[in-house]
């Protein structure tokens, strides 16, 4: 059991600290920097962070890489781990008193070598439901009871609009838009992240599960008497000693998104399907508008509507061709014949892409203009 080191404590303390006031960070990407810390330290077995050696760093490098190779965890994880501990040490040796004790070259010995970072940063294929797989899975779904209303309607939303989890488990009714159009995750009160205000409209994808969410709203004010400072998404109703409801909901959000994730599960498996994420849901939303987008300006009001500043984020980050279509499209480039009497959409990524470009250029123009 690593011994507790008071020096360490107070200054891992100020670092996060210096994080939460310089950067911005949120709590949960502090932690995520506390463990890594704690981690290498543990590894060192407490030794004062003065003491830093070259040594340590490299064994630390190894270690995480050997547990890594025996199945624990990925390589991405490791690469994240290494740039956090990193980060300290090159903090710590500007700090007074630790300037001649802590050498940057040596700190820079937590870095992975070029390849592995290369390996740790490339994009790997996610797991995404087709577009009809998504709809097959919401109209499979059973609507008995409040909560099975609920469930639904928490899929149906996810699909809309590829709202982020904490912003859905933390809307009331007050944020749908007075035109029953979308919603308004307002910062003030939605937990979106970086604290944006994103207004997000119901793409029109399918009317049918449109009016399955315009019930449930209907039915939580009329039938339940709820009212706009009620959450959309309530968490099922407990009684005194803990015990779950059956089909009932309670007044109060989620505790956390532990809730969304298990709906998410089971209605892909109740639709005999393979667990999504809802995050997936989200890739798969911005898939299929990409597929159906016409215009640059389109796509960019897409990419504001998932709220996304940068329209290119959503290309990178959504917008990866699956591999499947890109077997697809190689084989079009071989024999384009048979890609013309197969009706095949031509590929606009290119295309798109470029006149994207030619928007915002012209928008940062005007901006200097101004």
């Amino acid at each position: 059991m690593t011994r507790c080191n008071p020096n360490n404590a107070r200054l891992i303390r100020r670092y996060l600290d210096q994080l939460r006031h310089s950067e911005g960070l949120q709590p949960i990407t502090l932690q995520h920097t506390a463990n890594a810390i704690a981690e290498f330290e543990a590894f060192i077995h407490g030794s004062d962070f003065q003491r830093f050696k070259r040594k340590s760093a490299i064994a630390f490098q190894e270690a995480l890489l050997m547990h890594q190779q025996q199945g624990g965890g990925s390589l991405a994880t490791v690469h994240s781990k290494l740039l956090r501990v990193e980060k300290f040490h090159r903090w710590l040796a500007l700090e007074a008193g630790f300037k001649r004790k802590i050498r940057l070259s040596d700190v820079a010995c937590f870095s992975l070598s070029r390849k592995d970072q290369t390996r740790a940063r490339q994009r790997r294929e996610r797991p995404t439901p087709s577009f009809e797989q998504v709809l097959k899975t919401i109209r499979s779904m059973p609507a008995g009871t409040d909560v099975e209303l609920r469930d639904r309607a928490v899929m149906i939303l996810l699909f809309l609009t590829g709202i982020r989890g904490q912003a859905l488990a933390s809307l009331k009714l007050k944020h749908l838009l007075a035109n029953g159009r979308g919603v308004d995750q307002d910062s003030t009160e939605v937990a979106t992240k970086g604290g944006k205000r994103i207004v997000s409209f119901f793409l029109p994808l399918d009317p049918a599960i449109k009016r399955m969410f315009d019930d449930y709203v209907d039915h939580l004010r009329s039938d339940l008497g709820f009212c706009d400072s009620d959450p959309l998404f309530p968490a099922t109703l407990r009684t005194e000693n803990g015990v779950f409801v059956t089909g009932a909901l309670a007044r109060r959000h989620w505790g956390s998104t532990d809730p969304l994730r298990r709906i998410c599960r089971s209605a892909f498996l109740g639709a005999g399907d393979e667990v999504f994420t809802p995050h997936a849901i989200r890739r798969t939303l911005v898939r299929e508008a990409e597929r159906r987008s016409k215009t640059a300006e389109q796509f960019m009001a897409l990419a504001q509507n998932v709220g996304h500043s940068d329209p290119t984020t959503s290309f990178r980050s959504y917008g990866t061709i699956p591999l499947s279509r890109q077997a697809e499209l190689i084989a079009e480039l071989v024999d384009p014949a048979a890609a013309a009497s197969s009706g095949a959409a031509p590929d606009r990524i290119a295309e798109l892409m470029e006149q994207l470009l030619e928007v915002l250029q012209q928008s940062s123009s005007s901006r200097r203009e101004q």
